[in-house]
């Protein structure tokens, strides 16, 4: 790809995507090199390689950083979260035993999930390698993060299995005792229209 007369870098790299090894100047940057080269970007427009997925992704896929967000970064948003736990997308998948990340306790995939690690092993918002146990969505993540302990867990669970009202213990009890239901009512003689609740 170099055009001839033009500098030819001694250094060599290789591309991440065509596996081809070109000279430094046909990669983009200056001093931190991209892992692909010019003609491989060029081939995927709208697309930027992972470095973790091994794949070209969509650019919406990918963070935006520094002073006025024109850089991006060389991971996807998932493999980034990842990264900053010191795991990678397969040692995940070995972790949880799922090809794509659920919620390891509710099982919900659709939500915005957050890395779950043992917080008595890295007490901060970073885990490591060896603490790192899955992923959590946000619900599961803040419940997980109030209760602290697997026995308060627990014991919340026993609390709320013990106190609800089975579907025949509702059925029997009238339609006006439940409150939170909005019903419309006009008052008689007035204009207007009001909820109550009862």
């Amino acid at each position: 790809m170099t055009t001839p007369g033009s500098y030819v870098s001694p250094i060599r790299r290789t591309c991440v995507s065509c596996k081809r090894e070109l000279p430094g100047t046909d990669f983009r940057g200056n001093r931190y090199k991209a892992s692909a080269c010019r003609e491989c970007e060029q081939q995927h427009p709208d697309e930027r390689w992972c470095v973790d997925c091994a794949a070209w992704l969509p650019m919406g896929d990918f963070y935006r950083v520094g002073a006025k967000q024109k850089f991006m970064t060389n991971r996807c948003k998932p493999c980034r979260v990842l990264n900053t736990h010191g795991v990678t997308r397969e040692s995940m998948t070995k972790l949880t035993g799922e090809q794509s990340p659920a919620c390891g306790a509710c099982g919900d995939t659709g939500a915005r999930l957050s890395v779950d690690h043992d917080h008595n092993h890295c007490p901060g918002e970073r885990g490591c390698e060896h603490c790192v146990r899955g992923y959590l969505c946000q619900s599961c993540n803040t419940a997980e993060g109030l209760l602290r302990t697997s026995a308060r867990a627990r014991a919340l669970a026993d609390y709320i299995d013990r106190t609800t009202l089975s579907a025949s213990e509702l059925a029997a009890l009238p339609a006006s005792t439940r409150r939170g239901v909005k019903r419309d009512r006009r008052v008689e003689g007035a204009n207007r229209s009001y909820f109550e609740h009862k």
